[in-house]
């Protein structure tokens, strides 16, 4: 809280990396200011989801729970690789979970999460455009990218 007490009451936040948690999440930060200033009580009801967590731990951490959310927060490549892999199709997210490290496919986090939702793995190779008809094409660029590397 900044400022006097009363009216002149200002909240303000102190971590600015989380301040976007309080305002996506629907908070009403500023009906608590407003008590704050009207010194009238604030009563806010919460009521938690629970929400399925992918691939067990994201991290060595033992404790799941809060570590989890805060991995989240505190890495945003982790949290940007954990929203691209939540938008593959779940076969295809297991695969590449289980064929390398949560290191390796934090490289690539930005692509899954932008392309995410058109990868899909079958039988454990890409599904390319144009089908079985371009793999050779896809097979000779992907070489070529992995040789120029």
């Amino acid at each position: 809280m900044r400022g006097g007490c009363g009216s002149e009451v200002v909240l303000e936040t102190v971590n600015a990396g989380r301040a976007f948690l309080t305002a996506d999440s629907g908070f009403p930060v500023n009906r608590l200011e407003e008590a704050l200033r009207t010194n009238r009580p604030f009563s806010y009801d919460f009521h938690p989801t629970l929400v399925p967590v992918m691939f067990g731990r994201l991290t060595g951490r033992r404790k799941q729970g809060a570590d989890f959310i805060e991995a989240l927060i505190s890495d945003p490549s982790l949290c940007r690789l954990y929203l691209g892999l939540s938008n593959l199709e779940p076969a295809t997210a297991a695969a590449m979970h289980d064929a390398g490290t949560l290191t390796h496919l934090r490289v690539y986090a930005h692509v899954l999460d932008f392309f995410g939702g058109q990868f899909e793995l079958r039988d454990g190779k890409a599904v390319v455009p144009g089908g079985a008809r371009s793999a050779a094409a896809w097979a000779n660029w992907w070489e070529s990218r992995r040789i120029a590397e």
